[in-house]
């Protein structure tokens, strides 16, 4: 059965609030130090703007449902996200699509799920939105990083490039990183998550596509 949840009809997996490009501007010391000015004067970037699909392992628990298994995923532009869970036999476990999980009115659509997993749906389709679409967020600048905050999340960019480092909230702590350049995009590689929900997701070098980049 395909179950649509809005972001009014499921609080936890809203996306709101308004986008706003940081205010960066440099103090005297940051502008002493060239790495730290030339970081702070980036637009912040975390998920992929270009059609991408990726692949790769995934391990998560809520302490009493376990999955382990292979996480596909395929970016299908406009900010919308399929993602796709096998178990280690392969047999399909969840299927989701996030729809323009940037605006306001973005929703979550579940093709399928295993009735064990509908449980843990929330904090996970959250986790995965942090880290592979761009929710609208108010963004402000502190001495070496910009924080995005919306509703139910604050979002971590620091380093140079300006990348998401860290996602939190829906009582959970999300981890990202090894970027790695795939054609002209920067896609994150490892996501480990704590808090309500347990996560490690691995894509696979070999497996990550981003369509321009092949051709």
């Amino acid at each position: 059965m395909r179950t649509t949840l809005t972001a009014t009809a499921a609080l936890m997996l809203a996306f709101s609030g308004c986008t706003a490009q940081a205010e960066r501007t440099p103090s005297h010391a940051q502008l002493d130090d060239p790495l730290l000015l030339s970081a702070l004067m980036q637009m912040p970037r975390g998920a992929p703007s270009s059609p991408w699909f990726g692949q790769g392992h995934i391990d998560l628990t809520d302490g009493s449902v376990r999955l382990t298994g292979t996480a596909v995923l395929r970016g299908m532009g406009h900010n919308t996200l399929r993602l796709e869970l096998l178990d280690e036999h392969g047999v399909e476990q969840l299927d989701a699509q996030m729809n323009d999980a940037g605006s306001v009115d973005g929703a979550f659509t579940i093709h399928a799920a295993n009735a064990d997993l509908r449980p843990l749906l929330p904090h996970l389709l959250w986790l995965i939105a942090q880290a592979y679409t761009t929710p609208m967020e108010d963004r402000v600048a502190t001495s070496d990083r910009v924080i995005g905050r919306s509703t139910n999340a604050e979002r971590v960019y620091a380093g140079d490039p300006l990348l998401l480092r860290q996602a939190r909230g829906d009582g959970m702590t999300l981890n990202v990183g090894d970027y790695r350049l795939i054609g002209d995009e920067l896609i994150a590689h490892t996501l480990h998550a704590s808090g309500a929900l347990t996560l490690t997701l691995t894509l696979e070098q070999a497996k990550l596509i981003v369509p321009a980049a092949a051709e």
